[in-house]
């Protein structure tokens, strides 16, 4: 009952190798029940979801009930490292994931509609 949270960045790539392509399984987190304990897959990009489901696993530690693990699907803005270029993506992947998954202007976008 180790009080932990294990919290997988699901960024897409494995350096420069995309998920589909190392990894059969659709969702990381359906890996946790083999160490018997409980796993989600949530979307990264969604502030309130993530603030959401921390909290919620917290007060699942805090009971005493173990560990947790949260994975976080989003996508590697930036180079594996310093030279990395990014040529191994798809065109307009980057593009498209800034346009419509970026944190910042999806909160943004919230914020203002309501």
């Amino acid at each position: 009952n180790l009080p932990i949270i294990f919290l997988c960045e699901n960024n897409q790539y494995a350096e420069a190798t995309h998920r589909e392509q190392h990894q059969k399984i659709k969702k990381i987190s359906n890996r946790a029940s083999s160490y018997a304990m409980p796993g989600e897959t949530i979307d990264g990009t969604d502030v309130i979801k993530v603030y959401e489901t921390v909290k919620k696993a917290v007060e699942r530690i805090r009971r005493g009930e173990g560990p947790v693990f949260i994975e976080c699907v989003t996508y590697r803005l930036a180079g594996h490292s310093a030279g990395d270029l990014g040529a191994y993506r798809p065109k307009g992947e980057e593009e498209e994931w800034r346009k419509m998954y970026d944190p910042v202007k999806k909160y943004h976008r919230i914020i203002i509609s309501n």
